[in-house]
């Protein structure tokens, strides 16, 4: 069995994820039996052709930024909302002399 790498899911390109892992981005499929990757999951993927890979596990989440979406479904928009939340309160808000 190929080695297990961990990586960050950086977008999510229709059935397509982008996974963030040593500097680079891989274009990755998820095994049927997964739940949907979300933005900021930490996933572990393997090497399945160059520069592809195949989402093997999502590891355990924190939090979950949801909205309901069509047939009573909930679709996952973005993981750690805590590090969104952090992010942007670590850029601060534009200063405009206009405001004062």
């Amino acid at each position: 069995m190929a080695q297990l790498i961990e990586g960050l899911v950086v977008s999510h390109l229709g059935k397509g994820i982008a996974v963030e892992s040593a500097g680079k981005i891989i274009l990755c499929q998820t095994r049927r039996r997964l739940d949907t990757a979300a933005v900021g999951d930490r996933v572990l993927w393997q090497l399945s052709a160059p520069d592809q890979g195949r989402i093997e596990e999502i590891l355990p989440r924190r939090s979950l930024l949801t909205r309901p979406s069509r047939n009573d479904k909930v679709t996952c928009m973005i993981y750690t909302t805590y590090d969104v939340i952090g992010s942007v309160l670590a850029l601060g808000l534009p200063s405009n002399p206009l405001l004062g």
